[in-house]
């Protein structure tokens, strides 16, 4: 039997255990986030995490953007965990 080297497109050679990130022509499925001013006496912001431009997040009130802002990174971390996480065996 002739053994031969293979590789991956980006030049990784395969072996087994290998992950190799798989091209997609869906370059859409990004997450956006936003935080959004809720009101300017106090201010106001809750966070906002949209996918192809529906809102899947919308956080609680904060009293600035960059805690409404990583309330939302934090909420979309958390629910994918939660989704997927029995998904994966260990």
């Amino acid at each position: 039997m002739i053994q031969t080297t293979r590789y991956a497109y980006d030049g990784q050679e395969l072996k087994p255990g290998i992950a190799v990130r798989h091209q997609t022509n869906n370059g859409s499925l990004t997450f956006d986030f936003f935080v959004v001013l809720d009101s300017d006496s106090p201010d106001a912001w809750h966070g906002e995490v949209r996918l192809r431009g529906r809102t899947l997040i919308r956080t609680n009130s904060f009293a600035n953007e960059a805690m409404a802002g990583k309330a939302a990174e934090d909420a979309i971390l958390e629910r994918l965990v939660g989704i997927l996480a029995d998904q994966i065996e260990d």
